[in-house]
């Protein structure tokens, strides 16, 4: 029987490709198998293998045309429009906020 491979927050956020902010919110959820071990929290390999091979774990590319990059420099702070609720319009064209949505 081949015993289980666990690994560092740091060498499975490296593996996942994510931040360790996003490794700690999927932990929190219950996505990935995870023991303490003293001070340490660790994660199961079998379990990040598992999250990899699905393929709602896969993230496209954010390449120049990705329309998140139509927000940059559209949005102030200080309470001036346009505000958030405007975000989709930005991104989807006109129709209010939250119609656009895919």
């Amino acid at each position: 029987m081949l015993r289980e491979r666990w690994l560092t927050l740091k060498d499975a956020a490296d593996r996942l490709g994510v931040s360790r902010t996003t490794l700690f919110r999927m932990l929190r959820r219950g996505e990935l198998g995870t023991i303490r071990r003293g001070r340490f929290r660790l994660v199961s390999e079998r379990s990040i293998r598992d999250r990899l091979a699905r393929p709602e774990a896969r993230f496209p590319a954010y390449t120049e045309d990705h329309p998140f990059r139509n927000l940059v420099g559209k949005f102030r702070s200080e309470g001036e429009g346009p505000g958030s609720s405007d975000k989709y319009k930005v991104l989807f064209g006109s129709g209010g906020s939250g119609s656009g949505r895919r």
